[in-house]
């Protein structure tokens, strides 16, 4: 499910994920992803109706951009060289996960603290 965010959804989105980096999901309140995002409150409420529907919404937006990058780690490359491709995919991987840590970071703590999530990957 791929979702389409206006400038302001992004903006919104974005702060939403940094505060919940920074701050954790009891931490995060609209009010202050509504400063971090430049917007006010309300504008936050007309686009996301609530903060569990801007949650839902940060996630799967973002459980998109995580496939696409996986994706594209493992794909367009020509080489056939078995070395070469091997590390091609880990130079990939580390530069992914250096340049995502806050987002990952959200997304074990969110696994941790779901049950469901969490015993569905600990198999």
């Amino acid at each position: 499910m791929e979702i389409e965010l206006d400038k302001t959804e992004q903006k919104i989105v974005d702060a939403t994920i940094f505060l919940l980096d920074k701050e954790g999901m009891n931490g995060t309140t609209t009010k202050k992803i509504a400063k971090k995002a430049e917007v006010s409150e309300v504008t936050v409420f007309r686009k996301f109706k609530s903060k569990d529907n801007l949650l839902k919404i940060a996630k799967i937006y973002y459980s998109d951009y995580f496939l696409e990058k996986i994706s594209d780690i493992f794909i367009n490359y020509e080489d056939t060289d078995l070395e070469s491709l091997l590390k091609h995919i880990w130079g990939k991987l580390v530069n992914f996960l250096d340049n995502n840590l806050d987002i990952i970071k959200i997304a074990l703590d969110e696994l941790m603290s779901n049950p469901e999530e969490e015993k569905i990957f600990s198999k």
